[in-house]
């Protein structure tokens, strides 16, 4: 029996071309784009305080590490990208292409301050760079590569999932960045998809009916990989195809975003109707009682461990990716509300992907 595992977290162009780093891990390009936030019905936010950095390497024969440091003329160096994994070639040797945001109020800009670029200098390491080791790292970088900053939009379209007002503070906020302590470390990839995993194109502007089209796309796409990764899964139908059936399973309006739980329904009725052998379990912070498909003859088990409210564990996401289940993850945006009587974390759109890979570093 295969396992398809959904996880659901309510919580947050210009190329230079590069020289060699390293023998084993070759930067190609990289490009960074200020993030534009659109939301349905609301004006859009042209010039956020978040941007992403876009790299492009060669895999090599082992794992490495990126670290990006920037600096404005007249400021001083930041470290803006922060250990990011570099998949060596035994697992695709294809070249790749990963991102990375970052706030640029690491740089002093705020919303809607203009940013023409910066400059930026990297180096690609075995292992990751200790916070504690930073500071002398960026003090020895030349920043010789200039960045024009270019920009990409954001699509955060209507939200389906209702806004349960949850109290303040449910977890502890987290920083914009995961911490690297001094000492002995190292990177562990857990398991990796990359590159092989499907994904359907979407496009609103050709067809509008894509917009918050992100559920049946990610179930789609993960369907469509255990078709390619499993010889006893088998079913007649394109990607295209198998998003246009999650679509209707899910009985979503064109345009419109998923509803809970029809996202799992949806799910469970292409398994039913194409006859395959995956179970589904799940888990999200809000439900935890055992959710059937439409017609009742298969069912999506809750697998939470915490008590409520029932937070989704890295350890599920990462066993599950790697006893080869393919992985949905929603997640939620959220920010605090405060009124005369209250504060909460009101929720404010979010979207669905398909888990590509698990790695740890540090």
């Amino acid at each position: 029996m295969i396992r398809c595992s959904l996880i659901l977290v309510l919580l947050g162009l210009a190329v230079a071309t590069l020289p060699s780093s390293s023998p084993a891990q070759i930067i190609e390009d990289i490009s960074f784009q200020r993030l534009e936030f659109h939301h349905d019905g609301e004006d859009p936010i042209p010039l956020s305080h978040f941007a992403r950095c876009l790299v492009t390497y060669a895999p090599g024969p082992e794992s490495a590490l990126l670290n990006v440091g920037a600096r404005l003329p007249a400021g001083d160096p930041v470290w803006i990208v922060r250990n990011l994994p570099l998949m060596p070639d035994t697992l695709d040797p294809a070249p790749q292409t990963f991102g990375f945001r970052f706030p640029l109020l690491l740089l002093g800009v705020d919303v809607n301050e203009p940013l023409a670029g910066f400059d930026i200098d990297y180096s690609v390491t075995p292992d990751p760079l200790p916070d504690d080791d930073a500071p002398d790292w960026l003090a020895g970088l030349g920043f010789p590569i200039p960045i024009s900053l270019g920009t990409a939009a954001v699509e955060e379209g209507a939200d389906a999932w209702p806004d349960d007002g949850l109290e303040a503070d449910p977890i502890p906020l987290l920083p914009y960045y995961p911490t690297f302590p001094s000492g002995p470390s190292s990177t562990v990839t857990h398991s990796y998809i990359g590159w092989q995993m499907p994904n359907v194109d979407l496009n609103r502007m050709i067809d509008t009916g894509d917009r918050n089209g992100c559920w049946p796309a990610a179930h789609a796409n993960s369907m469509r990989w255990l078709d390619i990764a499993n010889t006893t899964i088998d079913f007649p139908r394109s990607l295209r195809g198998t998003y246009e059936d999650m679509t209707h399973l899910m009985y979503r309006v064109p345009g419109e975003a998923s509803q809970w739980p029809r996202m799992l329904h949806g799910a469970l009725d292409f398994i039913e109707a194409y006859e395959l052998p995956v179970a589904v379990g799940y888990q999200c912070y809000q439900r935890s009682s055992t959710q059937p498909s439409f017609t009742g003859y298969t069912q999506a088990v809750s697998e939470h461990t915490n008590p409520w409210p029932y937070w989704p564990t890295w350890e599920y996401m990462r066993d599950e990716s790697v006893a080869g289940s393919d992985v949905v993850v929603g997640i939620g945006k959220y920010y605090y509300y405060t009124s005369p009587d209250t504060t909460y974390w009101r929720r404010k759109g979010g979207h669905a992907v398909v888990l590509t890979g698990t790695v740890t570093s540090g």
